[in-house]
């Protein structure tokens, strides 16, 4: 066994083996250790979306229909004044006499 090459090959296999041996056992070794905690559990909360958006519609809603009253009400107090100022109009009709 006097070829270097030949020598060197098994040696390296030999290095080899040997570190893979190593790594087999840290890897044992950390294995054996306490185990990690799990982490807590995430907690998501859905919003309500359907129920937001009912929400969100009566709110529109109501503010148009408040708009609407008030826009009303003021067509209304117009008309009122209208119809009283109608009312209060008098126009005297000069009288017919027959026969002229």
């Amino acid at each position: 066994m006097n070829d270097p090459y030949k020598e060197n090959a098994i040696l390296s296999g030999v290095a080899l083996l040997s570190a893979l041996m190593l790594l087999l056992v840290m890897q044992l070794l950390q294995g054996c250790g306490p185990k990690k905690a799990n982490p807590p559990a995430v907690t998501t909360i859905y919003a309500d979306t359907t129920r937001t958006r009912l929400v969100h519609r009566a709110e529109a809603s109501s503010a148009a229909i408040t708009i609407i009253h008030e826009r009303t009400q003021k067509t209304v107090t117009s008309y009122e004044r209208s119809v009283k100022k109608y009312d209060s109009i008098r126009v005297e009709l000069p009288e017919i006499v027959p026969g002229q």
